[in-house]
């Protein structure tokens, strides 16, 4: 029937909309992943000195959008932060501590791990751990605002709108207007 027809090719519209998004989204954390393994190999190198090393963690900041901040941990405190004044206010925490569950996580492997905090109507935040030596681990904060904005600004059809759901059915961007706290808290209900 033509409905079965209209309706196979919606549902085929859908798929390659979630093919693409999620094309973008690995694509968007490889490149940020490839840009800090690099850093961080060079922050291993003992022939840097500190101030290029800090002078690199700047320029990492100050090219990518998204990233708030890159802290270097020593003993679960922060032993250097470099943040962008831009996503990151004046009166932030200082010392603010290594970063939760994903550092909890993180310490059990030791293994570059990734973590994602859901906000509330604003961009999720996404906590990358890696290795730098024996006694200390780099932390680099990123808001994911750049996802947010592409993926949050998706129109599908006439009233409908693609967002990224991470696990236990958690919605991560979506795009606010449209999906209240109540319809976010239902999500794993959704047929």
């Amino acid at each position: 029937t033509s409905r079965g027809a209209i309706s196979a090719a919606v549902e085929e519209l859908h798929i390659k909309l979630a093919e693409k998004t999620a094309e973008g989204v690995e694509a968007y954390v490889l490149n940020l992943d490839g840009k800090v393994r690099f850093m961080v190999s060079t922050l291993q190198r003992k022939d840097v000195d500190w101030n290029t090393r800090q002078n690199l963690l700047r320029s990492l900041v100050e090219t990518h959008s998204d990233i708030e901040e890159i802290v270097i941990l020593g003993g679960g405190k922060e032993i250097l932060a470099v943040y962008n004044p831009t996503l990151v206010p004046d009166d932030r925490e200082r010392g603010a501590g290594p970063g939760g569950l994903g550092y909890e996580r993180y310490l059990k492997t030791r293994v570059r791990t990734l973590s994602i905090r859901p906000l509330p109507d604003k961009p999720p935040k996404l906590e990358i751990f890696y290795p730098l030596s024996e006694i200390a681990d780099v932390r680099v904060s990123i808001s994911l605002k750049t996802l947010w904005d592409s993926i949050g600004g998706e129109q599908v059809g006439g009233s409908g709108y693609a967002m990224l759901v991470g696990r236990g059915n958690q919605a991560l961007i979506y795009p606010p207007e449209k999906l209240s706290p109540g319809m976010r808290e239902k999500l794993g209900e959704w047929k």
